[in-house]
């Protein structure tokens, strides 16, 4: 019977499943803000540097400043609404199967009525299976109408392990992968990816 640990499957892969709660985690909601705060930085340094060029005094460039600050400050408004509505359709939790191996990890968002025991319940069957097409095919099923990551251990450039969040931060030069992991087995998942990424800092 396979539970909440990371279990390593008849295929060799290890699978788990955790389920994020979206109020008391709130890494997404962090992710969001931040990516927010990327994007209107950057047009605020491009169009102070344009009134820059074309000689625009220091009150030109205060007051653009408090314009891009006010757009700023209602963009984050809005996303922290937006995320709360968004936890709310998805009953405030959302489910992930993980899924790694010796070159990889993938993250597998279930659709919102995938709950976990139904996640537990298919890996479950699958760690009874030989591996082989039938393995294939239980996975296809779980990957059904899901959001996936994949992240190869050969372009990782940077692992932030968040502890206290049952989070492992594995970033390439531009994609970002979240993997959660339950608090037993959190240690032994960082160690097997930092020690299969070379190029991670």
């Amino acid at each position: 019977m396979v539970n909440d640990r990371v279990t390593l499957c008849p295929d060799g892969k290890y699978r788990w499943c955790y389920e994020v709660n979206l109020y008391k985690n709130t890494q997404i909601l962090r992710d969001l803000l931040l990516v927010l705060g990327v994007a209107f930085g950057f047009v605020f340094l491009l169009m102070a540097l344009l009134e820059i060029g074309e000689g625009a005094s220091f009150s030109n460039l205060l007051q653009l400043f408090l314009v891009f600050l006010g757009l700023t400050a209602l963009m984050y408004l809005i996303g922290v609404v937006s995320y709360y509505i968004w936890a709310m359709i998805n009953g405030g939790s959302y489910c992930v199967l993980f899924i790694m191996d010796e070159k990889s990890i993938t993250h597998q968002q279930m659709p919102k009525e995938v709950r976990k025991s139904q996640v537990l319940g298919a890996i479950t069957a699958l760690a009874g299976l030989m591996a082989g097409s039938a393995t294939a095919t239980g996975t296809g099923l779980l990957a059904a109408n899901s959001s996936t990551w994949r992240t190869e251990f050969g372009s990782v450039r940077r692992i932030k392990p968040v502890v206290k969040r049952n989070l492992i931060k594995v970033n390439e030069l531009i994609t970002k992968n979240r993997i959660f992991v339950p608090n037993d087995d959190y240690h032994f998942v960082l160690d097997f990816i930092s020690q299969r990424c070379p190029k991670a800092k």
